[in-house]
């Protein structure tokens, strides 16, 4: 809210110091109204200096100003929710844009997130993959007869401890599978019931410090878009962090990582979500 404010105030002084070089002292002072605020300042204020003239100019700048910034606030509120659509975030070295979208529709890598044993069951259980996740989706859209294949073709080894899960193979988070324009990422790890999480926020961070390394080594100068990575059903240690606390977190991990790409890295977020998140508060939860 205090950026909506404060961003409103900078278009609504623009817009009235315009006004107020254009127009002549004299226009302000013409509304009726604004003649019976002055009236009644008068009255209200005997010592006051100012002939009725300027205080009827005064008042109607006033009312004006007030005007200008109530509009301006409902406008840029409009803006924010429903026109923008991204924002860029460059450094010396770093080009990171956030924006709404559906991540299938993006040019360049596409990073799917999968669980630490690259499942691939699609269904209701808890350790089953959800349809409405961004791995269900792609499951549905692309899917795989034989990931072993596939992992056995990548050349990733396998951690030396396996899964909390029924005992599976797992692989290190933040390692990936390449797949046409796709990155199959190995993201969460799995606990005894099968659920996804990381047991704290820096492991949360060192997975992402993994993803930078195996972006810079694999991307082959295209783009790299990333969904939101923990915004599912991921925990990481006590606490559910929101999507807005992910996003800064992945900005700020991918700005002091030394592994960039040269290419743009663009987070692809999804639009109407209720809970909180704005293009316009990124960085504020750092």
């Amino acid at each position: 809210m205090s950026n909506i404010l404060k961003n409103s105030w900078t278009w609504a002084a623009t817009v009235i110091g315009a006004v107020f070089t254009v127009l002549p002292e004299s226009v302000f002072g013409k509304c009726f109204w604004t003649k019976e605020v002055a009236k009644k300042i008068v009255v209200l204020w005997p010592s006051c200096t100012l002939i009725e003239e300027e205080l009827n100019s005064l008042v109607g700048r006033i009312i004006l100003a007030m005007i200008v910034f109530a509009v301006s606030v409902v406008l840029y509120g409009i803006y924010i929710v429903v026109i923008k659509n991204s924002v860029y975030i460059k450094g010396k070295n770093y080009y990171v844009q956030v924006k709404y979208g559906n991540i299938f529709r993006q040019k360049g890598w596409k990073v799917i997130p999968f669980d630490e044993c690259f499942s691939t069951k699609i269904g209701v259980a808890t350790a089953d993959i959800k349809a409405s996740s961004v791995c269900g989706q792609y499951l549905e859209q692309y899917p795989i007869d034989n990931m072993r294949q596939l992992i056995v073709n990548s050349k990733i080894k396998p951690s030396e401890r396996n899964s909390f899960y029924q005992g599976k193979t797992r692989y290190e988070s933040g390692v990936m599978i390449p797949r046409a324009d796709y990155f199959l990422l190995s993201f969460a790890k799995l606990d005894k019931d099968g659920k996804g999480y990381f047991a704290s926020r820096e492991e949360y961070l060192q997975c992402l410090a993994r993803v930078w390394e195996e972006l810079d080594a694999k991307y082959g100068y295209k783009d790299v878009c990333l969904p939101v990575l923990g915004a599912g059903i991921t925990r990481i240690g006590d606490v559910n962090p929101t999507r807005q606390e992910l996003v800064d977190m992945m900005i700020f991990s991918y700005k002091l990582s030394r592994h960039k790409i040269k290419t743009k890295l663009k987070i692809i977020c999804i639009r109407g979500k209720k809970d909180g998140f704005s293009l316009d508060k990124i960085g504020s939860s750092i």
